[in-house]
């Protein structure tokens, strides 16, 4: 058990060190040249881990880094908590990449993204991951597909989001 709690805490330690460490290379002036205008958003959706249908909401944030990637693209964090037959909280760091060299939150446009991180349980912790893709429908609310990897938790959400 003492081992299990070790691993944890390892786990959330690295997780912490490395949104810290992003946190230090950005500055608020790349927020401007990112063109980021509403950082934050919040979704709402189902689950489905298996033959089971869990609800899922999404706390997002972009960071404001320096581009990455060569399409207009965002650094994000994502938190999470997936309830019902059982309860998952992911911690991501991802990317989001704008379809047709069109900016991840730019409306009536595509978007896709990939993230990692841990994934915590009420009985452990496991390193996870997902893949995404959505549709812009304003600059303000979105519609997303993505598709998570975590032992214990494998499966497809679709969630319906706001920015703010």
């Amino acid at each position: 058990m003492k081992k299990c709690a070790a691993h944890n805490q390892a786990i959330v330690a690295i997780t912490l060190t490395v949104i810290g460490t992003i946190g230090l290379v950005t500055t608020p002036a790349n927020a401007k040249s990112t063109g980021i205008t509403r950082p934050t958003s919040i979704s709402a959706g189902l689950f489905w881990p298996g033959g089971d249908t869990d609800l899922a909401i999404n706390l997002r944030y972009a960071l404001p880094t320096k581009k990455s990637l060569a399409v207009p693209s965002l650094t994000i964090i994502d938190v999470g908590a997936e309830v019902g037959n059982r309860t998952i909280i992911p911690l991501n760091i991802g990317i989001l990449a704008g379809a047709k060299s069109a900016s991840p939150l730019e409306s009536g446009n595509f978007y896709y993204g990939a993230g990692i991180g841990p994934y915590f349980s009420s009985s452990d912790v496991h390193l996870g991951g997902f893949l995404t893709g959505g549709y812009n429908l304003t600059a303000s609310t979105y519609a997303e597909y993505k598709y998570q990897f975590v032992q214990g938790g494998n499966g497809s959400i679709l969630s319906f989001g706001l920015r703010f």
